[in-house]
């Protein structure tokens, strides 16, 4: 009887060992690096993690890799699309090469900002792609002190810089300026608003798309199409709340620059 016991023991333990080397062998790992790093990085809905991410077990087949810089509730982010497909076993390495952005502030705003003397915005200024754009950078507005940068900075891709007035002249109204004084705001409750909708909206996303890597999460393990359908539904709304969060984003940012 214990020769049975021990002889019943090992097979029981050679099937279990046996079934998990298949399973290990019967998924994919994923590695995934970007330029510049710190991009969120998302597989068809799974979220994987801030890049640099490392040996991600995935199921084989097709799949969409999707890398959002520098966050996906950014609303100027630079988004990176790419087919991926894997067999059993593979090991994939993934190096994508994001555009880089450029956003330069200036106090006070309205300065013209020259790229090799020619003119390519007035700040505040946004653009992309900025690793194309070397050269001698200067910003010049009429009162000030023109304000060159340095090459080191422009790598950044976000600056506020402060233009000091020309000495012994006080800056006034440019000519031809006929805005006026700026208006003064007397009733605030559009801009608490539209703040508040962006917060609920942006938590509300978050959770959603939390719920929906559970439910994916769940899927892989279950194959059952009802986890699969929820993760489907939950990322939908996710998207729903997003697209709201940054609606309200635009009109708070419009409304504060109004002001």
């Amino acid at each position: 009887m214990r020769v049975r016991a021990i002889i019943s023991f090992l097979l029981v333990c050679s099937c279990a060992f046996s079934q998990t080397t298949q399973r290990q062998d019967s998924t994919a790992t994923l590695s995934v690096s970007t330029d510049p790093s710190g991009a969120d990085i998302f597989l068809d809905s799974l979220y994987l993690g801030k890049s640099p991410v490392r040996t991600i077990p995935i199921v084989p087949g097709s799949h969409r890799l999707r890398a959002f810089s520098p966050s996906m509730f950014s609303w100027n982010a630079t988004v990176l699309e790419e087919a991926v497909s894997a067999a059993s076993g593979d090991t994939l390495e993934k190096r994508l090469t994001l555009q880089r952005t450029l956003s330069i502030h200036t106090d006070p705003p309205g300065g013209a900002v020259l790229l090799d003397g020619k003119v390519v915005g007035m700040t505040p200024l946004y653009t992309r792609n900025a690793s194309s754009l070397a050269g001698v950078w200067v910003i010049h507005k009429p009162g000030y002190e023109s304000l060159r940068i340095p090459p080191g900075a422009i790598g950044q891709g976000y600056m506020t810089l402060h233009l000091e007035p020309v000495s012994g002249l006080r800056p006034g109204p440019l000519l031809g300026d006929l805005r006026g004084p700026l208006p003064v705001a007397t009733d605030r409750w559009p801009t608490y608003l539209s703040g508040a909708a962006m917060i609920v909206s942006g938590v509300a996303s978050a959770y959603l798309k939390d719920q929906a890597n559970r439910e994916f999460d769940r899927y892989l393990l279950s194959k059952d199409p009802a986890s699969l359908s929820s993760t489907r539904r939950l990322d939908r709304g996710a998207a729903i709340t997003l697209a709201i969060s940054q609606i309200s984003f635009v009109v708070l940012a419009y409304l504060l620059l109004g002001e």
